[in-house]
């Protein structure tokens, strides 16, 4: 199943990427940011940690982008204070990705033209920008078990193909800085995230990240006249 779904994701950026050069305004963002991550896996309590990405967004078609992330994160957890107290079990795990991710921006604000194409016709870029998102890649997860879970065996892949969903926003500074929040949940194809799974059906473990971004556009004036 994941297997298909990463096969359609690449055939749909590919087909964007192509049918985008027709419109002849592209640019290349860098983009960096840090937030927050949360995992719910078998072993509850988790909280919030710190994670960080870091990518670059391809603009392929006047409301379609790609882009392409690496990010580095953590996540915890622990049966003190939950309902599963007395099995004390507890983890934290190490996650490191690569993805891509094809962006559909939904609502946009305040165009403003920036410049003329090759073809004289005038470019606008939004202000405000409000999208929605779909990709996949893989994860890399190196969960340490504490607690009781110390003494249980486990035997797992600690690769796994992971599907992303979620809602971004941005807004720009100007015509080449912009700073944005994204929220994406994850969904890899593994249960052992957390380093433990209570069966061999058990539900995959389940991951949301929360990041506030700053992005640079690298090659703007990329068939593009700009104003002054």
């Amino acid at each position: 199943m994941n297997k298909k779904l990463f096969n359609i994701l690449i055939i749909i950026l590919l087909t964007t990427s192509v049918s985008g050069q027709k419109w002849r305004h592209t640019w290349t963002e860098g983009v960096v940011g840090g937030g927050v991550g949360k995992l719910f896996a078998d072993i509850g309590g988790g909280g919030m940690r710190p994670a960080f990405q870091a990518g670059v967004r391809f603009k392929v078609r006047k409301y379609w982008t790609v882009k392409v992330n690496g990010m580095y994160g953590s996540v915890s957890g622990s049966d003190p204070g939950t309902i599963m107290s007395e099995r004390g079990y507890s983890y934290n795990t190490t996650l490191i990705g690569a993805s891509a991710q094809l962006e559909y921006h939904l609502l946009v604000w305040n165009k403003e033209q920036i410049g003329i194409n090759s073809r004289g016709l005038l470019l606008e870029e939004p202000e405000w920008t409000v999208y929605t998102f779909f990709g996949g890649g893989v994860l890399y997860f190196d969960p340490e078990p504490g607690g009781n879970l110390i003494n249980e065996p486990a035997d797992f892949n600690n690769l796994s193909f992971a599907i992303s969903a979620g809602l971004g926003g941005k807004y720009s500074v100007g015509k080449y800085l912009t700073i944005g929040l994204e929220l994406g949940l994850h969904y890899p194809h593994s249960d052992y995230l957390d380093g433990y799974s209570p069966g061999e059906k058990g539900i995959s473990d389940v991951y949301f990240f929360t990041i506030a971004s700053i992005g640079y556009k690298l090659n703007l004036s990329s068939g593009t006249r700009l104003m002054k």
